[in-house]
């Protein structure tokens, strides 16, 4: 099966849905095609020559079963789920010992993942939140787009849920991969999948940037990755409150602004940007121009002279040093 045809359904929403369905209903039919299919995929991921380790790094919540509970309902078994905390209290440590006899392969980090990633001996990382849920087949497909295209970084489509669990609010879709449009705004803020070589050849994650580490980390992959590879797939549910959990406040505003600068220092750009101000979390980006600077305008056409005319024509009339 390809990418697109366990969720054939979902392609007139994708771009635009013209019925009166709700979201839920909608819903329900991607989910009656992938229940249909599932039998495949599960063929296709025990056919796998290759079942490396992923590892995967979530912060610590009291609220943790239900995420464990889609792990443990993965086609693709072979993970560890590495939960992180920076403070240990008696209920923490009662929560952990509790979360650790569900499952062996759950490991509990005091600090960050710069602790362990070292160490471990998984293949491929994946960053989520503590209250996200996965699809059946969310893990065989990283593993499936990992082995087939040797990216090195790859995220998917996801649903945004009311906090019961019982109503979808809005469907992720997410772009193709634009480091330009990642500068201007954060499209990809869970369920991201790295190779465990390339996100050690980053450097340390920046544990000073409370909320905002995989922001840092997204924009320093996008000034090395030679391929990254977006699923257009939903793959994972989160809830509602969780999807808004970073307010939009002045400090995070300027904590987002120092990364986006030392990105741009890094890549040798100059500009200047500000945040939207319907959107504070997105920003416009303004680039310096060199003096002197030329731009190319191709104008395709056949057999269409009065066409180009007007064209060329109001080029002239609107634009100086042409």
């Amino acid at each position: 099966l390809t990418l697109w045809e366990a969720y054939e359904n979902t392609i007139a929403f994708r771009v635009f849905d013209s019925t009166t369905r709700t979201n839920s209903e909608l819903w329900a039919t991607c989910s009656k095609a992938m229940l249909h299919n599932l039998p495949v995929l599960e063929s296709e991921c025990k056919a796998l020559h290759q079942r490396p380790l992923i590892i995967i790094v979530m912060p610590f919540s009291l609220l943790l079963e239900r995420t464990i509970l889609s792990l443990k309902n993965q086609l693709y078994q072979n993970w560890e789920l590495h939960i992180t905390c920076d403070y240990l209290n008696p209920d923490t440590v009662d929560c952990v010992n509790s979360l650790k006899r569900l499952d062996e392969r759950i490991c509990f980090v005091q600090g960050g993942a710069n602790t362990f990633l070292q160490a471990v001996e998984g293949k491929y990382v994946v960053f989520m939140t503590s209250s996200t849920q996965l699809e059946p087949q969310a893990l065989y497909r990283l593993v499936q787009v990992f082995q087939k295209t040797n990216a090195d970084l790859v995220y998917s489509d996801g649903v945004i849920v009311s906090d019961s669990g019982t109503e979808i609010v809005e469907f992720v879709c997410r772009p193709l991969f634009s480091q330009e449009l990642l500068r201007s705004n954060q499209f990809i803020d869970n369920f991201v999948a790295f190779d465990k070589h390339f996100i050690l050849s980053l450097g340390k994650i920046d544990v000073a940037l409370p909320g905002m580490q995989l922001y840092d980390l997204l924009l320093r992959s996008a000034e090395k990755a030679e391929k990254v590879v977006h699923i257009p797939e939903f793959l994972f549910f989160t809830p509602v409150t969780t999807s808004a959990s970073v307010p939009s406040k002045i400090d995070n505003i300027v904590t987002r602004s120092g990364i986006i600068l030392r990105h741009m220092e890094r890549c040798g750009n100059l500009c200047k940007f500000d945040p939207l101000p319907c959107y504070p979390d997105s920003f416009r980006i303004k680039y310096t121009l060199n003096p002197g600077q030329k731009v190319a305008v191709i104008i395709p056409t056949k057999n269409a002279g009065q066409l180009v005319r007007q064209c060329v024509d109001s080029h002239r009339n609107l634009l100086t040093r042409i």
